[in-house]
């Protein structure tokens, strides 16, 4: 009886990652893993994707802002931002903003695979409607321009606003 006998393993692995986590309350994201655990992407496109994912709407998230942050050349993050782009994790467009200057206008996906099944086509018209619907009220209605002061922005203004304010 010199060998000792175990009844059960132990619950910790001898290798690899050993999580010890806290239940968390508040000031954190949930991240899907379709993103953190990307296998066709670069550690640095997924961090900086996490990294867009975890911030509040309207954050400034382009290249400059993002080199402002984080020790990494513009260059290299601008390859990042192409890769979640090429992967649908993010979808940047040019917008006009006030004064006809172009903004780009940053969308984060942490599920790209159902805006690819038909969520986009959603999403379009309702930024379709977000934008025209007040001028073709207006127009139905004969509403004076004085009555109707979300008109004097530039249609585009829309896009900056959140559509939960």
């Amino acid at each position: 009886m010199d060998t000792q006998q175990v009844s059960a393993p132990s619950r910790a692995p001898s290798a690899g990652v050993v999580h010890i986590n806290i239940r968390l309350t508040d000031g954190y994201t949930i991240i899907s893993n379709r993103l953190s655990q990307h296998r066709g992407m670069s550690l640095l496109a997924i961090g900086v994707g996490t990294h867009i994912q975890s911030l509040p709407d309207g954050r400034r998230v382009g290249v400059k802002a993002l080199a402002e942050r984080f020790p990494e050349s513009e260059v290299r993050i601008a390859a990042a931002l192409r890769e979640l782009e090429q992967h649908g994790f993010l979808r940047r467009t040019r917008v006009r903003a006030g004064g006809g200057k172009l903004a780009t206008r940053t969308e984060s996906y942490n599920h790209p695979e159902a805006v690819a099944r038909g969520g986009s086509g959603c999403v379009r018209l309702c930024l379709w409607l977000r934008l025209w619907f007040p001028l073709c009220l207006r127009l139905l209605l004969r509403l004076p321009l004085s009555l109707c002061p979300w008109l004097r922005l530039s249609p585009y203004a829309y896009l900056r606003r959140s559509p939960y304010a």
